[in-house]
């Protein structure tokens, strides 16, 4: 008995995988289950599942999907498909795309199938394509094109004839993200496409990143230029967390030494780039890539105790007769015998670590940045230097500079070793220009010139030579020519966070606070878990007397890094400016806990600064020269110090203190005379110390620079009333405590005691508390 089909319009995606029949049998099979892992975890999937709305097909070198009613399904799985295997370097796939009649009905098995001429052109159109590529017909692309998501992804092909004489008239489906921009082999370049018709144009080629083949009965994988790739492909598909925080490290431990700086380098170079994923991912966190082995983790359950790790990423050198091979696995710490994914990158050391970092974002499943900046400029042929170099960057890279002095060090140890390291030279200028920002010693800065100057000579198109230069540029007040460099080399490497910090950093200096949160915020939307960017925020809001909001980001900063002594310290110093009497205690706690993370001058000034509002003068004292010790260079630990004498009532240990923070100071000021805060000190200093003409010129150059924070124009008024201006010092102080100023600040101000009962300042400070 004959039965009677309605046909029904459908909107069908055709998905066909590359050069299968060119796999080994075992491989097809694998190849099969990992395009319908991937198919299944679609949003759109998983939405039909179990719906009459959708028909899935196996075709057998691939798949079909058929939807009733929503026409931009097929676009929309199209375009996830091809952004996840741009990372799965072992897939390949070609796609169609097409709108039309097809007929419900059973196959032989009862289960429910289609046919019809719909699903028949749509495997026409994905016949035409290569590798990547996402066509789809022109009747399909004219509606999609009335919707404003897709319409400056669709460029005309124009018609091309396919089996049995049928003329298609093809469209192109790409953007720069994914699908593939090159017109297909099949096609006359001489078609007549309409270039009218589309928002979008043909033209540019794939990126290399996508020039991907699998090669037939080997199981290697091409990386792009030079480079192998074979994964183990019965891991492919163990699920990883959805969370994934991963740590870095040599594992099995490498005892070749050569052997083993090789894999150090390569991992934080692959840290590197992989932490650009956490923009796009906000699952992913890469942790700190030192600190595994800083910290003597000897397995990968130690490194996730270390770092707060639930993966990690493991790497060993497997030794090969020529080039590198590098063994990468994916691991659970508390089961690191059973690697979850696991495969091997062979490539020339020149690039290695590209070529691993590539490797490791498809095992962890991310999507790397377009722009790839490892490449070989880090590497000696003398290999005791290249191993010191390795060190260096190692320590350089700990948290809370406490590895900087070592860094140093073993820098300058890989320039004795190859007097033509460049790479060496820029990073020991680098680190040296650290140095100098915190600790403020003028000869650190010029050994980060002269650094800076040979990392050119012997490396001159090496991006960290360049950026040695421009960090000596910002520190020696060179703000306007420090940044368009820095921005010349964002051209080349965009979002690299070492060099937005360099260039926040000199909006700071000159006092272009909107400029300088503008960037944190940029690197935040890149890299959401970036605890750095957080901590500059914070003290942002903090200097303008927001601290409700200085104390939000110190936080988000320590949830990222509770490791790091920074935010712990600016975060007590918040604290402590919305309540100096730190009646909660949590100004105290929090810079206990900076201290034990790493003993930081800051954090024994806050604490010295607690005290003293407590009166306890003799313990603040105690603080300050705590501080003092770590940085004997600091002329503000030589003043907090001068202020305790005051109070413990001995005038001559006062005026040598204050003394030998003047002397600080001006030694500061005649090498970097950019801030206007150290000017308005400067001033401060001069008028304590009986210098009035000195005092009113240094006040004027600190407000041309400008001074405006409420802290430092609280100096100013202290400044006036030793200047005997003590209406002007009332009247501006009135004005700060409107702004926002903590009243505690005031009243702890030494030189502001003789002014303190004026009747209009009392009323405001009544009003305030």
């Amino acid at each position: 008995m004959s039965r009677e089909f309605t046909a029904e319009a459908a909107h069908i995606l055709f998905v066909d995988i590359v050069s299968y029949s060119l796999l080994p049998m075992e491989e097809q099979n694998k190849t099969i289950d990992w395009l319908q892992n991937l198919v299944k975890a679609l949003p759109d999937f998983q939405r039909a599942i179990g719906s009459k709305e959708m028909i899935s097909l196996a075709t057998g070198d691939g798949l079909a999907l058929v939807f009733i009613r929503d026409l931009e399904a097929p676009a929309r799985c199209a375009q996830q498909l091809s952004l996840q295997i741009s990372s799965c370097p072992g897939l390949d796939l070609r796609m169609g795309i097409h709108t039309g009649p097809v007929y419900h009905r059973a196959d032989i098995n009862e289960n429910r199938n289609i046919s019809g001429s719909g699903i028949n052109i749509a495997q026409r159109v994905m016949d035409c394509g290569d590798k990547g590529h996402i066509l789809m017909s022109k009747s399909t692309a004219e509606m999609l094109a009335q919707l404003s998501t897709w319409r400056g992804m669709l460029h005309d092909l124009g018609e091309v004839k396919v089996k049995h004489g049928v003329k298609i008239h093809l469209v192109n489906f790409f953007s720069e993200q994914f699908g593939n921009p090159e017109v297909p082999s099949k096609l006359n370049q001489k078609t007549n496409a309409d270039p009218l018709l589309w928002a979008g144009k043909l033209s540019g080629s794939m990126s290399p990143s996508r020039r991907i083949v699998v090669m037939g009965g080997v199981g290697a994988i091409v990386l792009g230029f030079g480079g192998w790739f074979w994964p183990d492909i019965s891991l492919l598909w163990h699920p990883l967390p959805a969370r994934r925080h991963v740590a870095t490290m040599m594992w099995p431990k490498e005892t070749d030494p050569g052997r083993a700086s090789i894999v150090r380098q390569s991992l934080v170079a692959v840290s590197r780039e992989l932490a650009r994923a956490e923009a796009s991912d906000r699952d992913f966190l890469i942790l700190e890539s030192s600190s595994s082995w800083e910290y003597g983790a000897d397995s990968p359950s130690e490194a996730a105790g270390v770092l707060g790790a639930n993966l990690v990423l493991a790497a060993y050198l497997v030794p090969v007769s020529t080039g590198f091979r590098m063994a990468l696995s994916v691991v659970d710490p508390t089961n690191p015998s059973n690697p979850l994914r696991r495969g091997e990158v062979r490539a020339p050391l020149s690039t290695l670590a590209e070529r691993a970092a590539k490797a490791a974002a498809w095992l962890l499943g991310v999507r790397l940045a377009s722009s790839s900046t490892t490449s070989g400029e880090d590497f000696s042929s003398v290999p005791a230097a290249y191993d010191l170099f390795v060190k260096a960057k190692q320590k350089a890279n700990l948290l809370n500079n406490e590895g900087l002095d070592n860094a140093i060090e073993l820098y300058q140890s890989a320039v004795r070793q190859d007097t033509r390291f460049g790479a060496a030279y820029a990073g020991l200028a680098i680190a040296y220009a650290q140095r100098y920002a915190v600790r403020g010693n003028q000869s650190d800065l010029d050994l980060a010139s002269g650094n800076s100057k040979l990392a050119l000579a012997y490396s001159p198109n090496s991006s960290r030579s360049k950026l040695s230069l421009a960090r000596v540029r910002l520190y020696t007040g060179h703000n306007e020519e420090a940044i368009t460099m820095f921005i010349d080399l964002l051209k080349a490497d965009p979002g690299n966070e070492e060099i937005l910090m360099d260039e926040a950093r000199a909006f700071r200096e000159m006092n272009k606070p909107d400029l300088e949160a503008k960037i944190y915020q940029s690197l935040l939307a890149q890299r959401p878990n970036f605890w750095p960017a957080y901590n500059e925020l914070g003290l942002i809001l903090r200097h303008q007397g927001d601290y409700d909001g200085a104390i939000n980001k110190f936080k988000n900063a320590i949830t990222i890094a509770p490791r790091a002594a920074i935010p712990w310290t600016n975060l007590g110093a918040a604290y402590f400016a919305k309540d100096q009497k730190d009646t909660t205690g949590e100004a105290r706690k929090a810079c206990q806990q900076s201290i034990a993370n790493h003993p930081t001058e800051d954090a024994l000034a806050t604490l010295g600064a607690i005290s003293y509002t407590a009166r306890n003068y003799n313990e603040a004292l105690d603080y300050y020269e705590r501080a003092r010790d770590l940085n004997p260079d600091s002329y503000v630990e030589w003043q907090n110090i001068g202020d305790c004498y005051t109070m413990l009532n001995n005038p001559a240990k006062t005026i040598e203190n204050y003394q030998r923070a003047a002397e600080l100071l001006a030694a500061h000021l005649k090498i970097d005379p950019r801030s206007g805060s150290d000017w308005m000190t400067m001033a401060y200093y001069s008028a304590k110390l009986g210098e009035q003409r000195q005092a009113l010129s240094q006040l004027a150059e600190a407000e041309k620079r400008g001074a405006l924070d409420l802290e430092v124009q609280l100096v100013k008024a202290e400044c006036l009333v030793l200047l005997d201006q003590k209406e002007k010092a009332i009247d501006l102080v009135i004005r700060l405590l409107k702004r926002g100023l903590s009243p505690l600040f005031v009243e702890l101000a030494i030189d502001l005691r003789v002014v303190m009962n004026d009747r209009r300042l009392r009323a405001v400070l009544d009003v305030v508390h």
